[in-house]
């Protein structure tokens, strides 16, 4: 990885709490989002920032994950970053280039949301804010895709009582719960 021009300038800058500059992100439905964002790095000319995240798990999300929607963090930061540096220091024409995750586990860096990368380049910031906010809006209609029954988890599970894939209709060749000996 090249090393990058922009540097770290502002830490721990939280969003959405009462003191904050800036407002909860709105994911619809009466749910808004509040953070921290740990890290916003400049670049010199103030044109472009970095944010940074710092991860303790040994899993850091891909671009590809975060495109399926399976991670939303940094794209909903990378908006609230945008907007706390438009408000606390009017620059508006500074634009974001992409997130960084550190891994304090063993110290690798992994670059996302980057347009530019080839293999997985990321969905526009918008575009993944209108994803969290499909989310929201089926998590209020109690919308819950169930995943095939047949995952390995399953049998391992102490949610029994609140299970739906139990509750499912047996798929073909399968006995269903109600047809148990």
């Amino acid at each position: 990885m090249k090393s990058s021009t922009h540097k770290p300038t502002l830490f721990e800058i939280g969003f959405g709490n009462k003191n904050d500059a800036i407002p909860a992100i709105d994911l619809g439905n009466g749910l808004k989002l509040k953070g921290k964002i740990d890290r916003i790095e400049l670049s010199p000319d103030m044109q472009s920032f970095i944010i940074a995240d710092y991860k303790t798990g040994k899993k850091i999300p891909t671009n590809a994950d975060i495109n399926k929607g399976k991670e939303q963090q940094m794209p909903l930061y990378a908006l609230a970053a945008k907007q706390f540096l438009n408000s606390e220091f009017r620059l508006d024409t500074c634009n974001f280039k992409h997130a960084t995750y550190y891994s304090l586990h063993d110290g690798t860096s992994k670059v996302v949301l980057d347009p530019e990368q080839k293999r997985s380049p990321s969905k526009p910031l918008e575009e993944l804010l209108k994803l969290s906010q499909q989310y929201v809006a089926s998590i209020h209609e109690a919308d819950f895709h169930v995943k095939d029954k047949k995952e390995a988890f399953c049998e391992h599970c102490t949610f029994d009582s609140l299970c739906r894939i139990k509750a499912m209709p047996p798929m073909r060749g399968e006995i269903g719960p109600e047809e148990e000996a």
